[in-house]
């Protein structure tokens, strides 16, 4: 879990980058977005696979993207307890549209042992609940100019044209 400051500047200069290079900016509600789940990450293995999806990457990554790649590699002992625990997260995010993400993000990465086993196993929703949801994670990818955050079997019509 990265927990020093320096660290965490040196993750978003790398994400930015990383992003830059497919031609996506990365403001701060979009790294707010990233470090949620890229702080549970340790250092060494949050560098190493933003460095290295630059070269196995097509697209934009996403979060999910380099959470895998980061588990390839061995997890320091000091880290193994904390890995992939929630911890007390505030943001001024709108509480329905975090869940929104949340939810995308669980369902949408179903393949992912940390959405299948871990953080968001236990999110199930209501079929008028994900239509919903599904709306709000395209209306704010589009707000954001983020299309590469909804793959394109989930991108709306009347969102997205």
């Amino acid at each position: 879990m990265i927990t020093d400051r320096v660290q965490k500047d040196d993750i978003r200069y790398a994400l930015t980058q990383l992003m830059s290079f497919f031609d996506k900016e990365v403001d701060d509600r979009l790294w707010k977005f990233w470090w949620a789940v890229l702080k549970r990450l340790p250092y060494d293995n949050c560098m190493r696979a933003l460095r290295e999806y630059l070269a196995e990457g097509k697209y934009a990554p996403r979060p999910a993207n380099i959470v895998e790649i980061a588990k390839r590699y061995p997890v320091p002992d000091v880290d193994k307890g904390n890995l992939y625990n929630p911890a007390v997260h505030q943001t001024d995010c709108d509480p329905t549209v975090a869940r929104a993400w949340m939810w995308f993000i669980s369902m949408s990465s179903a393949d992912s042992a940390l959405f299948k086993d871990g953080l968001f196993s236990d999110k199930k929703v209501d079929d008028n609940t994900q239509q919903k949801y599904l709306q709000i994670v395209n209306a704010e990818a589009k707000r954001l100019n983020a299309p590469d955050s909804i793959p394109d079997e989930y991108k709306l019509i009347e969102i997205w044209g």
